[in-house]
């Protein structure tokens, strides 16, 4: 067995995909996007974009280019 990866394996059911349910959350679902911010001698901070879908029609479904030119443009202190 050489250069074959790992097979991937579930607890779920065959056929069905599992879903992981998340308390506490109205439906829909959470785009992110993040960046790692480093300087020499200060801690590193995690500065991040969240977009919420909620299913409506013509809604975007992911992040756009906007969205991540703002998260780079952020101010120092995101």
């Amino acid at each position: 067995m050489t250069g074959r990866p790992p097979k991937g394996r579930t607890w779920g059911r065959r056929g069905t995909t599992p879903r992981v349910r998340v308390s506490g959350r109205s439906r829909g679902r959470l785009s992110v996007a993040g960046l790692l911010c480093f300087r020499p001698g200060l801690p590193a901070r995690l500065c991040y974009r969240l977009r919420r879908h909620t299913g409506r029609r013509g809604e975007r479904r992911s992040l756009g280019e906007t969205d991540y030119i703002r998260l780079l443009d952020a101010p120092t202190n995101c």
